[in-house]
């Protein structure tokens, strides 16, 4: 392992023991729940620290119309890609499963939302992906700043005067409507929290705490997502 590999390993590590996790989509695709009416109101709770229970959970609230992450949903899809797909199904995280009914599209093609089916999962239903959501009416808007490694090389000193050519052009990418749940405590900046399957985020200073609209600096991704092909960018 790189000395670069390995201090991200380490921040891994310690953000793992005392950022609570989170859901939040960084893209966010519309889904509307076809079966579950809109005044369908569900309570789930998921451990904050999945490691140490003790910890206490996150309550979030089911409702008929969620976001997902738009890189969960593909209409057709290889066996290395277990998430949503027309004929695939998915588990929203600690909730049930998905059976996809319908897509809605611009007239250019663009994908605006999906239909689908919810369902409780049971032990006779086996299903492989797990994708996180938020639901429309308790979410919130969030800047997320998307900070990957500067250097596309370990030595970037080696290269000499052409230690330009090694510059990351894509070592920040800043998402303007990503969805995070409004269920925030109290959060301080700097505080850290894990977005589940998408990497450790960070409140930036400049987040406005009192009107809730947040700004998120990625710390670091949660493994290298190059050589795991059916996961976000984590």
């Amino acid at each position: 392992m790189c000395i670069r590999d390995s201090f991200f390993a380490c921040v891994r590590k310690d953000l793992d023991e005392r950022a609570p996790r989170v859901m939040a989509v960084i893209d966010p695709l519309p889904v509307t729940l076809v079966n579950l009416d809109s005044s369908f109101e569900e309570r789930i709770e998921a451990f904050k620290f999945p490691k140490y229970p003790e910890r206490g959970k996150e309550v979030y609230k089911l409702r008929n119309k969620i976001y997902i992450d738009r890189s969960d949903y593909r209409p057709e899809a290889d066996s290395t890609f277990h998430r949503l797909t027309k004929t695939q199904r998915a588990i929203l995280k600690s909730a049930g499963w998905l059976k996809l009914t319908k897509e809605i599209r611009s007239y250019e093609g663009r994908l605006q939302a999906i239909e689908a089916e919810f369902h409780k999962l049971t032990k006779s239903k086996k299903v492989k992906g797990v994708i996180q959501w938020v639901a429309e009416r308790d979410a919130l808007d969030a800047e997320v700043r998307l900070y990957d490694k500067l250097f596309t090389c370990e030595d970037p000193k080696a290269l000499g005067d052409q230690w330009k050519t090694a510059l990351n052009r894509n070592s920040v990418q800043v998402v303007q409507n990503a969805k995070v749940w409004n269920n925030f405590v109290n959060p301080k900046p700097l505080d850290s929290f894990q977005f589940e399957r998408m990497g450790y985020f960070t409140l930036d200073r400049d987040s406005d705490l009192l009107n809730k609209r947040y700004i998120f600096n990625r710390t670091v991704t949660l493994a290298d997502f190059k050589k795991k092909p059916d996961t976000y960018p984590k």
